[in-house]
């Protein structure tokens, strides 16, 4: 502005954004709010993420699934196959099944597994004993428990439990899957998931 008595503004990006913004102020707090919401959304799906990976999101561990679907596994012939790949450290095999305990309501997952693998290959995250790894591989319908699960349930080494599975069937034809603990899976650090 030019001539005797004007006020010299220096007119910067915030300054504009300041004066737009306060001319429709119904607009700017819907803008405002609306930029709000999209950071609370990216955060909540980043934490569902951090979750469903199980808190290993710094990891280095790759997790194949089969194409059919997630609950599905990958054929156990196929573990070699992969173990040849280029940069392929350890490979285990994993089914898991979803499963109640006494209440229909009280959902928990079952995860086959090869005891040695698996130990392999998440032995950085849990504390693997080998007395336990023994117990598990002389018995068949024995089950290693992690310690968060065991305290909640009340579980001890030696008892028997039995799982009613959602959709898998045993041998027999039925959904209840009796089992014996042979071992509580404890984790090398408080954020490792022993549930």
């Amino acid at each position: 502005l030019c001539g005797r008595g004007a006020k010299v503004m220096a007119l910067n990006r915030f300054t504009l954004i300041l004066r737009n913004m306060g001319r429709k102020r119904l607009r700017s707090v819907l803008l405002v709010t609306s930029i709000a919401i999209a950071f609370f959304i990216f955060a909540v799906l980043a934490s569902f993420e951090a979750g469903f990976n199980g808190g290993q999101v710094t990891s280095e561990r790759l997790i194949v699934t089969n194409r059919a679907g997630a609950s599905l596994p990958l054929p156990v012939r196929m573990a070699p196959q992969i173990a040849q790949i280029e940069g392929v450290g350890t490979v285990t095999h994993m089914a898991r099944m979803r499963a109640t305990y006494q209440e229909p309501t009280n959902f928990l997952g079952a995860n086959a597994v090869d005891p040695r693998s698996y130990a392999a290959f998440f032995g950085d995250v849990y504390d693997f004993h080998e007395a336990d790894l023994v117990a598990l591989e002389g018995q068949r319908d024995g089950v290693i428990v992690g310690q968060a699960l065991a305290q909640r349930e009340g579980w001890q080494v030696g008892q028997r439990i039995v799982l009613t599975a959602v959709t898998e069937t045993n041998a027999a034809g039925g959904r209840d899957w009796p089992l014996q603990i042979v071992g509580v899976l404890a984790g090398k650090s408080p954020s490792a998931d022993t549930n």
